[in-house]
């Protein structure tokens, strides 16, 4: 099915989960510029959003392997996360490293989790859960679809998978009021912006990845963020072993609490 192009709904994006380069090639790819695109351009963000969660949904589950890396004059830093998700039964597995924080977490059918924390060394447990539903982890990453302008490049092949690519490149194509309110990126000068996605013939994005550099105030600011969507229907989402350790030690009094997070 080709859907039809419509107008561009602007929202925020978020930029704080991406994923890594993984199997994806490193070289410029070959594109077939006589295929039929997917979607005509510009790219209507809820009708690309529903076809990606209606194709994850044949699947059930999925994972998604992310990286942010952020640049400016205090130096670098990398935040790497990983997602593992199961839309029929609503389950979330997450774990997301950060300087010098690991936090995992596992939320159950039922609305139930639990956190395990790595904190400067020190282990922590608590009860909470998943940020956001296996959806939200599923359509998160598309948003870059609402703040890049992208034209049609045509088909590839990655890893078998034949997918239609879509990229944007230039200043003018990215709008800086649709990024959070995070380090003034909001009112800063786009300096440079590149998009990249691939979108399976089922209508799932395989990737997606953005770099923008931002002038502001003298000080130059980067982002660059990619999000992988793998194994489709072939995700594992049992809980980790762990979550017993964290139903147990956070059904205990604070005072037995604490002292048990000082141990393994």
């Amino acid at each position: 099915m080709r859907r039809p192009a419509a107008t561009l709904a602007v929202a925020a994006l978020l930029v704080a989960a991406g994923c890594s380069g993984g199997g994806d090639t490193t070289t410029t790819p070959e594109y077939d510029t006589d295929a039929e695109p997917i979607y005509e351009t510009p790219l209507d963000a809820e009708t690309v959003t529903d076809a990606h969660l209606d194709a994850l949904r044949d699947h059930g589950t999925f994972t998604i392997d992310q990286n942010t890396t952020w640049e400016d004059s205090g130096g670098r830093e990398l935040r790497t996360g990983l997602v593992r998700a199961n839309l029929d039964s609503g389950a979330v597995y997450g774990h997301w490293k950060f300087r010098d924080d690991t936090r995992q977490t596992y939320q159950f059918a039922d609305g139930t989790g639990y956190n395990r924390l790595v904190n400067d060394g020190e282990l922590h447990y608590s009860r909470g859960g998943a940020r956001t539903n296996a959806t939200g982890y599923a359509k998160g990453g598309l948003l870059v679809v609402e703040v890049f302008t992208f034209d049609y490049a045509g088909t590839t092949v990655v890893d078998g998978d034949r997918v239609h690519v879509y990229q944007a490149s230039g200043p003018d194509e990215v709008d800086t009021s649709a990024f959070p309110s995070v380090r003034q990126l909001d009112s800063a000068t786009v300096d440079h912006a590149e998009a990249t996605v691939h979108v399976r013939e089922d209508g799932a994005f395989r990737r997606v990845a953005y770099t923008v550099a931002f002038e502001n105030s003298d000080q130059l600011d980067a982002v660059s963020t990619t999000w992988r969507f793998e194994k489709l229907g072939d995700t594992d989402v049992s809980p980790p072993g762990w979550v017993s350790v964290a139903r147990n030690r956070t059904d205990q009094s604070p005072a037995s609490q604490r002292a048990s997070n000082s141990g393994q």
